[in-house]
């Protein structure tokens, strides 16, 4: 499995397992796609396990210009 790396804001936001008594994992997941906010849950046993808002990216920008007939056999045909 690949990791991917997103750019998220550096403030982190820690919970004990103990505060997720009670709260429904849809949402704990809301709150954090709302607030943008990566959270951590820090289980008895010290092992946590992060969550991380995904970056939405603008769109890509279109650029104006042409690509002359034959330009493929002009550079790779030598």
């Amino acid at each position: 499995m690949r990791k991917r790396y997103h750019q998220v804001a550096t403030a982190e936001r820690t919970l004990d397992s103990i505060d997720l008594k009670g709260r429904s994992a849809e949402d704990l997941l809301r709150e954090v796609l709302e607030q943008h906010v990566p959270l951590k849950v820090v289980f008895e046993n010290g092992r946590s396990v992060d969550i991380l808002p995904e970056t939405e990216l603008r769109p890509l920008i279109t650029l104006g210009g042409s690509v002359p007939a034959g330009w493929k056999d002009a550079v790779y045909g030598q």
